[in-house]
């Protein structure tokens, strides 16, 4: 598991295709839950994250890891490192001896990197938020995320991802901000003064 975290993270963070922080998160997320679902598989212990998947007695587990990684990462990171990804992957593989074992080991990764790409086809990822530039600023006590002209916001996209684990995230959204001419706006003026 953690030889496939480390493989995975120069292709969703590189140099010639580089991803904001936010995006990288979702990235890792998805995969690393694609290769729970594996070993979960063949390992059990534990409830899977979306559909269950089947693996036979003695299925290799680092076969059934690497390929879960691997397609899920594959289908998911810029298409410039599907090389690096396609070179890791033999290379890796090619540790592990030939056989039954092996053969379920990446079959249970290929369900497993199926099912959560199944599950998240249509989170919203791959959205495209256009940015609208406005040069009038907004009224003083208001926000307004697309005022002023300057670059595209890093990763505009994410809050029209579906969360993973809980159904709506505007439940952790603060109150306010209070009216400029509340009590409690010139209350918090004074606080922070």
């Amino acid at each position: 598991v953690t030889d496939w975290a480390d493989i995975v993270q120069p292709a969703i963070n590189n140099p010639s295709a580089p991803r904001p922080p936010a995006s990288s998160e979702v990235l890792h997320a998805t995969i690393q839950l694609a290769v729970y679902n594996a070993t979960i598989a063949i390992k059990g212990g534990y409830q899977f994250y979306g559909p269950p998947i089947s693996a036979m007695h003695g299925a290799d587990v680092r076969a059934a890891v690497a390929t879960a990684a691997y397609r899920t990462a594959r289908a998911r990171v810029d298409s410039s490192q599907t090389a690096y990804l396609d070179s890791r992957y033999r290379t890796y593989l090619g540790k592990v001896p030939d056989g039954g074992p092996k053969d379920e080991g990446i079959r249970v990764g290929e369900s497993a990197a199926k099912a959560i790409l199944d599950l998240r086809a249509n989170d919203g990822f791959n959205n495209v938020v256009d940015y609208e530039c406005s040069s009038n600023p907004p009224p003083p006590g208001e926000f307004e995320p697309n005022a002023g002209c300057g670059t595209q916001p890093v990763d505009e996209n994410v809050a029209q991802i579906t969360p993973f684990t809980l159904l709506d995230p505007s439940c952790f959204r603060p109150g306010g901000p209070n009216p400029m001419t509340s009590e409690g706006y010139t209350k918090d003026f004074i606080e922070t003064r």
